[in-house]
């Protein structure tokens, strides 16, 4: 005869769980809402706290708008300024003044070389330069203008055992120089010779020479002063 000894007895799991499932769903339900509710929280703060550092940046850039303002004006005015400058520095490469011309001659000529004659050469010339639109044509119509060109003739001595050295140091020195140099096209040192020996002049022989300076074809007259 068999007999069974297991004293315990099947569990009944529905009497032995005190908790409701209905109760468990509902309790998990209200956590996703609260989770849901305070990420939502989080959100609008960020939203609030976003659209507050946007009002303080239009508020910084409403009180640094004067100044922006004022900037803007000083730089146009700047620009204004750069180009009339930018205008009267191409006239003045337009516009030769002489007086200046001839103070820089004289300021390269060493005590060696004394300078006989400066003759200035005129030669006008006519060139077609690029003119405005004309609308009713519908092209550039190119114009017609006169210009001249100036030829200068230096002429003069050197006396000296380096006389001739001295000749080519000057013809060199003319188109570095800061008055000429901006007007010059070629300096040319066309003729160097003895010089003829006369009865009235004592001293030693020196050399006579001929440089010839070629400008740039202006459009305007040259100034008389």
């Amino acid at each position: 005869m068999l007999y069974d000894l297991n004293f315990w007895q099947e569990p009944d799991w529905q009497q032995e769980s005190s908790v409701d499932p209905n109760f468990l769903i509902v309790v998990g339900f209200c956590v996703l809402v609260m989770l849901a509710g305070i990420l939502l929280l989080f959100s609008l703060l960020e939203v609030q706290s976003r659209r507050t550092d946007i009002n303080n940046l239009e508020f910084a850039v409403e009180q640094k708008r004067p100044a922006a303002t004022e900037v803007e004006r000083q730089q146009a005015c700047i620009q204004l300024w750069k180009r009339a400058l930018a205008s009267l520095e191409e006239q003045s490469q337009r516009r030769i003044v002489w007086c200046r011309q001839l103070a820089a001659l004289q300021s390269l000529v060493p005590g060696s070389i004394t300078l006989e004659r400066v003759s200035l050469d005129t030669m006008n010339m006519k060139a077609v330069a690029p003119g405005t639109r004309n609308p009713a044509a519908g092209r550039s119509v190119p114009q017609e203008i006169s210009l001249t060109q100036y030829t200068m003739t230096i002429t003069g001595v050197a006396r000296g055992d380096n006389s001739e050295k001295l000749i080519t140091a000057f013809s060199r020195a003319l188109p570095t120089q800061s008055e000429l140099s901006p007007y010059l096209t070629s300096v040319e040192l066309t003729s160097v010779v003895p010089e003829p020996q006369t009865g009235e002049r004592q001293g030693p022989s020196g050399k006579e020479f001929v440089i010839i300076c070629r400008y740039k074809p202006f459009q305007m007259d040259y100034a008389d002063n």
